[in-house]
């Protein structure tokens, strides 16, 4: 009776052994997950603000680009007549 007590109890143990096991697994995979994804949000999130500034940057280069500046009118001399 005792050795059959003895067998069922180390059953048990290790069943829960496994368990509590493949639980910390799952939660570390989880966690790691997770963390991979908030990683990625956050590198997209930097490339967009680079692309946005960029974006801006050269819409003011363009403008810059499109103010001319005034060319000065050369004033024409007048030909002498000789009569």
């Amino acid at each position: 009776m005792i050795t059959i007590i003895v067998i069922i109890i180390i059953i048990v143990a290790v069943i829960v052994v496994v368990v509590v096991v493949v639980i910390v697994v799952v939660v570390v995979v989880v966690v790691v997950v997770v963390l991979v994804l908030v990683v990625v949000i956050i590198i997209i999130v930097v490339v967009k603000k680079k692309k946005e500034e960029e974006e801006e940057e050269k819409k003011k280069k363009k403008k810059k680009k499109k103010k001319k500046k005034k060319k000065k009118k050369k004033k024409k001399k007048k030909k002498k007549i000789w009569h």
